[in-house]
């Protein structure tokens, strides 16, 4: 290798002293990762415009696993960059001046990926940091030479022209070796790569899936816009012994949402119309049927500095099967093994902590799962999800974001205009509103802006600082993910999606990605040694079809209300709390407990907590207490069987009766009796 025309790159701040600073700035390694993958796609794309006349974008990520480390080649086919940019932008500490591109951020990102990766390293038992150097190279054109920087991070680095074409192609089969472009080399130790990326799974495979299955949603616009547009992963698994006992390569595909009776005609992308006018009247034109959980709205924001933003949000039930289809989920391992589920190992899937809107802006969806809603989380909406895309009316705007540009900017007044805009009766997510004692509908706006915790992508739903409430839901379960929501938001409302809330705590951090079992890709020399997936199936995953079995049993109650009915949800009696009343204008009122899954001796005591209070009460004649569940614990069996042999407080027997999907009969018999 020939090193020519070195230049040393003159440092304003001490680099290495703020190193530890700048590694602070990421969690996880998806994190570190996004950075040099969002400096390739601003490369080409610099502003929203790009939409209505793409070019081209290759991207390849390559991902070589050792016993030690995790070797992260991310490569595209950019424009590239001089030795002017590289020196003053990107690894300069007191640059002032924003850097050209959509994602961009001055260099601060890839700086602190950089930093993450080092201190991974000198973290690590058994990682040699001082053979794991970072390199940066790029070019400008195929006869440019390659400007290169190589670490560590140092108070002397240089920025140098390197002949050095082996290096330029390594990790790179899937890009040309003669076009301009940049390459990143990070290293890191592999405890953190296996620890943040599907952790659950020991297989490279199940790994690699799922960073393609968070890439797909991330850039799911930008994967549709051109014909040519790829974001490639390649990857490898090599032991001890330096055999390579696993590789692949995966095109990365873009996984879009669909919802249940969604319109047909409905437009994908502002970007098809020559005005944001054109595109309000085409999506004000749709004819959506009352009766559906489907919308379809638009509007412009603007924000105190004068700013305009072109807005549109669809929303509705999500439909997972037809996301599945799209995209060949199974095959690809992006959904989960659970029989009959069709959720997703990341962000889609049917739970409480799952629900919720992505946003999408400056080029790629920053956060997901977002909650911008000022009513908390609920059981009865876990199936509810939505878009929002945000675009500046001019070019020469961006959507204002946090400081590492990974979510959008949770301070901004866009962001607080919009909530406002959302929350809106016609647009929040809503249950069936029922006649109802309370109104505790009037949450803290700010508390209903958790959500997904880590997509990497930074805000309240992309890096850990969702800030829900407590998420229980009515059979005394709580979730183990970071939301912590009340079902205590909608009082007088019932039906809604599936009342799952043991989400295997999938806050999009990778914590728990991949925890199925799974044949693999007969990996002869892996973690486990038989190539298959060392983790069995979790007991809480979600078992959608009998979520939707209870939903159907609650809807059907729904309908079978004559006139002079009614219904009253999560209604406070005397201290305790009702999940449904049925006032009946011709019988007794029934109390309803409902249990999205199996009860348990719980919710059996319940539901005596149910007819002595609702007695008590003096609220009317007492019926009886109907459960509605898949099923009784055996311990839930033994209680019921024991306490409907028993007295109430005014020594009349409880009248207990439980139905499941199995035993409801079909003229709902039991609604009335």
């Amino acid at each position: 290798m020939v090193t020519q025309d070195l230049e040393e790159i003159e440092q304003t701040s001490n680099f290495a002293q703020l190193s530890s600073f700048l590694a602070k700035q990421h969690d996880e390694y998806l994190e570190m990762l996004q950075e040099p993958i969002d400096n390739s796609v601003s490369a080409t794309v610099k502003s929203e415009q790009y939409f209505r006349d793409p070019e081209p974008v290759k991207i390849q990520i390559d991902l070589e696993r050792r016993p030690n480390t995790v070797r992260a080649i991310v490569g595209d086919e950019g424009p590239g960059m001089g030795r002017d940019t590289i020196r003053d932008i990107i690894f300069q500490t007191a640059n002032e001046d924003a850097s050209d591109g959509i994602l961009n951020n001055m260099g601060a990102g890839l700086k602190a990926s950089i930093a993450w990766c080092e201190n991974s390293l000198r973290m690590a038992p058994g990682a040699n940091f001082s053979t794991n150097a970072f390199h940066l190279l790029s070019r400008t054109d195929a006869d440019a030479p390659i400007q290169r920087v190589d670490g560590p991070i140092s108070n002397e680095m240089s920025v140098y022209n390197s002949e050095d074409e082996e290096l330029w192609a390594e990790g790179t089969s899937e890009l040309s070796a003669d076009s301009s472009g940049t390459r990143v080399h990070l290293t890191a130790a592999r405890s953190d790569f296996d620890d943040d990326v599907a952790r659950m799974s020991s297989n490279m495979s199940m790994k690699a899936s799922y960073v393609a299955l968070v890439l797909g949603i991330r850039f799911r616009r930008l994967l549709g816009a051109h014909a040519d547009n790829s974001i490639t992963i390649t990857y490898r698994d090599i032991d001890g012994d330096e055999e390579v006992t696993s590789e692949d390569t995966i095109e990365v595909p873009p996984v879009d949402i669909s919802f249940i009776d969604a319109a047909e005609s409905a437009p994908s992308d502002m970007a098809d119309y020559d005005t944001f006018e054109e595109f309000e009247d085409a999506v004000a034109d749709l004819e959506i049927p009352e009766d559906t959980k489907y919308g379809y709205d638009t509007t412009t924001i603007t924000d105190d500095l004068g700013v305009t933003y072109n807005v549109s949000y669809e929303y509705g039930n999500i439909d997972l099967k037809a996301m599945g289809e799209a995209v060949d989920a199974d095959d690809r391992n992006f959904t989960v093994t659970t029989d009959g589920s069709d959720n997703f190992r990341y962000r889609y899937r049917i739970s409480t902590n799952d629900a919720g809107v992505d946003v999408y802006a400056n080029g790629r969806v920053l956060d997901t799962n977002e909650w911008p809603f000022d009513i908390s989380r609920h059981q009865t909406l876990n199936r509810f999800n939505g878009a929002i895309r945000i675009e500046p009316a001019l070019e020469e705007h961006e959507v204002p974001t946090n400081n590492e540009k990974t979510g959008i900017d949770k301070t901004s007044s866009l962001w607080q205009k919009l909530r406002d805009w959302l929350n809106n009766d016609s647009r929040k997510p809503q249950r069936t509103q029922y006649e109802s004692d309370r109104d505790d509908d009037d949450d803290d706006p700010s508390s209903g802006d958790g959500g997904d915790t880590n997509d990497t992508n930074g805000g309240d739903d992309d890096t850990g600082t969702g800030d829900g409430g407590d998420d229980t839901g009515s059979n005394g379960n709580t979730t183990v993910g970071d939301d912590d929501e009340t079902d205590d938001d909608d009082g007088g409302t019932v039906s809604g999606g599936d009342g799952d809330t043991d989400d295997d705590d999938d806050d999009n951090t990778g914590d728990d990605n991949g925890d199925d079992t799974t044949d693999g890709d007969d990996e002869s020399g892996g973690d486990d040694g038989d190539g298959t997936d060392d983790d069995d199936e979790t007991d809480d995953d979600d078992d959608e079809s009998d979520q939707t079995g209870i939903e159907a049993l609650v809807e059907n109650l729904e309908a079978s209300t004559k006139t002079g009915d009614s219904l009253r949800s999560e209604t406070e009696l005397d201290g305790g709390e009702i999940d449904i009343i049925h006032d009946q204008a011709d019988g007794p009122t029934n109390l309803y407990k409902i249990v999205y899954g199996q009860a348990r001796p719980e919710d059996i005591y319940e539901m005596m907590m149910y007819q002595d209070h609702f007695k008590r009460s003096g609220e009317g004649e007492y019926g009886k207490t109907i459960l509605i569940c898949t099923g009784l614990t055996d311990d839930a069996q033994s209680d019921y069987d024991s306490i409907t042999h028993r007295t109430d407080d005014h020594d009349d027997p409880y009248e207990f009766v439980f139905v499941t999907p199995e035993t409801a009969s079909e003229n709902l018999s039991w609604v009335t009796e």
